[in-house]
């Protein structure tokens, strides 16, 4: 599979950077395997157990409970540094709905 990924990578332009490139075994059962390094030909690839992606960690015990959390506290975040605003009298009820 990976040689193939590479190959179709190749034709378009795409090169895969060995350095860069992770992996993590998942299972839908969510039971927690330790990852090792895989060697496919002569790259390795290193194995790790999260990895953030998009902003969200992926862990590979397919619980994104850190994730949630992560995101529930930046919203927290955002609405109490805008509440004095939000409160405000001045800011119209359609201006506040759009922020």
């Amino acid at each position: 599979m990976y040689d193939r990924l590479e190959t179709e990578a190749r034709k378009i332009g795409l090169l895969l950077n060995e350095r860069k490139t992770k992996y993590t075994f998942m299972t839908a059962a969510g039971n927690m395997r330790k990852s090792h390094n895989l060697k496919i030909g002569n790259k390795e690839f290193e194995g790790v157990s999260e990895f953030k992606y998009l902003g969200n960690i992926t862990e590979n015990n397919n619980r994104n409970d850190r994730c949630i959390k992560e995101r529930i506290q930046t919203g927290n975040k955002a609405y109490y540094a805008n509440l004095q605003m939000l409160k405000s009298k001045i800011v119209s009820r359609r201006s506040k709905l759009q922020i």
